[in-house]
């Protein structure tokens, strides 16, 4: 009888540890991280660290979209070691700028979107204003890539206008259009 309460008690004591070691982590690993490295849901950032990731922040509105797949051949092996061709279906979208709150002046740019199912964020509808966060890759290694820039982290880059105020959808935020551009303008110094 007392080895079967020691063990009922050990096991206790082991739950125990792992409900509080769980509890310690999760509220030391950010929202929709798994804390691995490359493993689970994309860290969420907030908008200091955004404008930090981002070479552009605009303003402005989609012109026009269009599907585009280019296939790529691996040519940076010997030819005996290179892997099969490859394919990638992307979302050319044409965005007229009309406000730089980070960033160079031109009045079109092309932001390049993966378009299958491992993107689950809003898309990008034309006639519609948003204010959006873009890397650039060119810029850091200077080779050649998909499209010119790209949306930094996937969704949470993506807030629409709506009159005075701007809303993301993942993750869910709204503030206005003056604070946004306060927060950018602040962090971009």
């Amino acid at each position: 009888m007392k080895q079967a309460v020691r063990v009922g008690i050990s096991l206790t004591v082991v739950l125990a540890l792992a409900v509080a070691g769980y509890m310690v982590y999760n509220s030391q690993t950010p929202q929709g991280s798994s804390g691995a490295a490359g493993v689970g849901a994309p860290i969420i950032l907030d908008i200091d660290d955004l404008v930090g990731e981002s070479d552009m922040v605009v303003l402005g509105e989609v012109d026009s979209s269009e599907t585009v797949t280019k296939t790529v051949s691996d040519t940076s092996q010997p030819e005996d070691l290179r892997g099969d061709d490859y394919s990638m279906t992307t979302k050319q979208i044409q965005f007229s700028v009309s406000e730089y709150l980070k960033g160079s002046d031109v009045n079109t740019i092309t932001i390049t979107m993966q378009e299958d199912e491992r993107y689950k964020g809003p898309a990008l509808s034309t006639g519609t204003q948003y204010v959006v966060f873009l890397f650039d890759p060119s810029l850091q290694t200077g080779g050649d890539f998909w499209g010119d820039t790209y949306l930094t982290l996937g969704a949470q880059a993506i807030w629409e206008v709506d009159g005075t105020k701007v809303k993301r959808t993942n993750p869910p935020m709204e503030l206005t259009l003056e604070d946004l551009k306060g927060q950018v303008d602040s962090a971009s110094d």
